[in-house]
Parts: C-alpha cells; sequence; structure tokens
C-alpha cells in the first residue's frame, strides 16, 4: 500500500540521518563551542543509550526488541461458529531511531532515565489448517507507526513511561467494492461445495453463511490514529507462607484519536463503514465507537526483587527455595478492558503465561468483546487460545 511505503521511506530517511551524525561525533574539535559541547553531550548519551538497550555495543540493528505482547497460539471457538478454528501467529517490534540515556543513580538506588525515537511494526496473521479449503494465511492486521517514548527505570512505584505517536492500521486487504465482494463469496462457496458430494451444497443456507463470513476477511479495512500512552508501576510486599515477596502491578493506559485520512494524507477518509455490508456493518458507527481507550493490568511476583522496593522490610522467613519462589519467577497474568470513546461496546482479554521448568512459556487467552478483527471490528465475538508466549 502507498502510505506503507511513505512510513518506511521516513524511517529509512531519518535512521540515515542519525547514523551521519554518528559519524562526525570525531571531528569535534579540542576546544569546542557551546554549540558543539551539546552536540557532544547528545551523541555520548546517544551511545550509552545503545549501550544499554541494545545486544552488542554500537550496533543499532541488535536493538530490535519486542513491542507488543507477542504469541503463536492455536484459537479454540464453538464448532457452529462461521469463522472457524485456526492458528493464530501475532508479531510485534520496535527499532530505535535515535535514543538517550542518563544514569541518576549511584550504588543502592536504580534511576535511568532515557528517552528514544521507535518505529514500531504489529503484524497478525491467521492461518486456517484443516478448517477451510487450502489452508489459506490470512492478514488480519497490519500496524506499522512512530513513537516518541520517555521512561525511566527505578524499584518504587510510580510513572515508568510515557509515549506519543503516528500509527497506520489496516489487515491488508483489497476488496472495496460490492460486485467484488460477491464475487469473492461465490467463489468460496464453490470452494466449499468440492468438498461435499450432495447437489444442495449450494442452496444450504449454513453453507452461504460461511462462504459470506469467509469473504469478509478480504474486506480493506484502514485508518490512521494519534495514540498516547502511559505506563504505572505499583510495587509493594506481601507475606505469603513465610516468605516475603515482592508485587509488581503494572496499569498500562492508551487512548486513541483518529484522522479522517490514510498514509499521513495521501487517501481521503478511513476504510470503516461500509453502506452496502448489510448484517455486519452498523450505519452510524465508527472506529472510535469500540477502538479508542484500552487499559491493562500486568501482575506477577517476584521474591529475588523484594529487597530492592524502596522502604521495604524483606528480611524473615527461611532462605530456603520452594514452590512460591518457582511460582513467583515464571507466572503472570493480565486483564486488558478497552472501549469505544464514550465508554461504550465494552470488550476484555484475559491472559496467563506460565514457563514450564522456567523455559517454555505456556500462554493461555480468553476474549469477548468487539475488534477481534479489523474486517469485522463492528460484530462482537469470543474465543479462546492456547499457544507460546514470544515476548
Amino acid at each position: 500500500m502507498r502510505y506503507n511505503f511513505i512510513i518506511f521511506s521516513l524511517v529509512l530517511l531519518l535512521n540515515s540521518a542519525m547514523s551521519l551524525a554518528s559519524s562526525q561525533q570525531e571531528l569535534l574539535p579540542l576546544e569546542a563551542s557551546p554549540e558543539e559541547d551539546f552536540w557532544a553531550e547528545f551523541l555520548e548519551s546517544g551511545q550509552a543509550f545503545k549501550e544499554k538497550k541494545c545486544q552488542q555495543k554500537g550496533m543499532y540493528f541488535r536493538c530490535i526488541s519486542g513491542y507488543e505482547p507477542s504469541y503463536f497460539g492455536y484459537v479454540g471457538r464453538d464448532k457452529k461458529h462461521l469463522d472457524g478454528s485456526h492458528l493464530e501467529f501475532k508479531v510485534s517490534l520496535k527499532y530505535p531511531l535515535w535514543g538517550s540515556l542518563v544514569d541518576l543513580g549511584d550504588e543502592n538506588t536504580i534511576d535511568e532515565r532515557s528517552q528514544a525515537v521507535y518505529f514500531a511494526y504489529t503484524g497478525q496473521y491467521d492461518f486456517y489448517f484443516g478448517s477451510r479449503y487450502s489452508a489459506p494465511v490470512i492478514s488480519r492486521q497490519q500496524n506499522p507507526g512512530i513513537f516518541y517514548k520517555y521512561e525511566y527505570e527505578t524499584r518504587q512505584s510510580g510513572y515508568k513511561s510515557f509515549s506519543v505517536g503516528y500509527f497506520h492500521e489496516s489487515n491488508g486487504q483489497e476488496i472495496d467494492d460490492e460486485r467484488v465482494f460477491d464475487n469473492k463469496v461465490a467463489d468460496i462457496l464453490d470452494s466449499i461445495c468440492r468438498e461435499e458430494s450432495h447437489e444442495s451444497c449450494f442452496s444450504d443456507g449454513f453453507n452461504q453463511q460461511r462462504a459470506n463470513a469467509m469473504a469478509t476477511d478480504y474486506l480493506s479495512r484502514g485508518w490512521d490514529y494519534l495514540a498516547a500512552s502511559t505506563k504505572y508501576t505499583l510495587m509493594h510486599r506481601r507475606d505469603l507462607f513465610g516468605r516475603r515477596i515482592a508485587v509488581q502491578t503494572d496499569f498500562y493506559f492508551t487512548a486513541k484519536a483518529y484522522f479522517n485520512w490514510q498514509g499521513l494524507g495521501a487517501v481521503k477518509g478511513r476504510e470503516e463503514n461500509i453502506a452496502w455490508l448489510k448484517g455486519i456493518d452498523h450505519p452510524g458507527d465508527n472506529v472510535y465507537d469500540y477502538r479508542t481507550f484500552q487499559l491493562t493490568v500486568n501482575r506477577k511476583l517476584d521474591y529475588q526483587g523484594c529487597a530492592d522496593i524502596a522502604n521495604n522490610d524483606c528480611h524473615g522467613g527461611n532462605g530456603d527455595k520452594n514452590w512460591l519462589d518457582y511460582l513467583a519467577d515464571n507466572t503472570e497474568w493480565s486483564l486488558t478492558l478497552s472501549s469505544g470513546n464514550k465508554l461504550n461496546n465494552i470488550s476484555y482479554r484475559l491472559e496467563f503465561v506460565h514457563h514450564f521448568a522456567g523455559l517454555f512459556p505456556l500462554k493461555l487467552t480468553y476474549f469477548n468483546g468487539y475488534g477481534e478483527n479489523i474486517s469485522t471490528y463492528q460484530s462482537k465475538s469470543h474465543y479462546w487460545m492456547i499457544g507460546i508466549d514470544l515476548w
């Protein structure tokens, strides 16, 4: 799509500019002016950011890291559900175009402040192995963007980060015409009936509904939006079975404002409501009626981290490890609530992750609400998933 090309071009230009700036560091004169001192400190803080955030000094490629939770799993549904069970893969990455880090801590206190401009990409794909003819892979979400993030790392309760960015979201599909959609329905119905021998297959109401539902996967949806997010962490201790356990609860809140264009204005309007799509799109509804606010609560235990929490007495309890330590080191859960701009059309997602033997990251998910897929974001659905948590 044109708008994806524009965003990727901006990323390359910004990254080239930062590389050029880094190459100028050795050219600073011995007696630098105040302006040159500023740029020297600027480049030095950028180097500190790379050394802290990257896997290897001086290599921005190794600065690629996870953005949103990513996973690979099996999505299960009721047998009567038109969409059917499938495999689902979601990958979300971010890459720093520029970063700056300052360490204000000491030997006893962790206090690192950083700010950076990131390029992010999130993609989601469904693989209908065994549940659809020819086992297609369907693009569900294509979500590139650029955002600024300020964050600091401490072991005290409080706000941990703030970010604001510009994003494009679409499903990567192309059908925006009723005639083309009807042809797609006919093609899918023909594929369904290839596997069935009875002559009434084409007139069967359930098969027609299935074909229509599958065809909606190829509807083109897309919009640009501005997103602002913040993270607040609450750290405290609890006494459990003679143990002093650190409890870390992270609150993530995101608000979105949608533009009436796509691709930085290259395409006018949002692909959000299709007048001829009867029974799926609701006349008068918009994407912000379903996808404006999001709150995620993530909680985990940490026995070893208790002593690092400020002003907490973590003495007491025996020093032998038990099942609680194993549970604390390998388990976390989260609840995500999302709604429209009037706090309407509530959706929720429950997630549980456990690392068996500290290695295998099992992920369990239950979703109930709107916006499971962008193509049918106005429809309510529910499903469960079992899979592997990637990050």
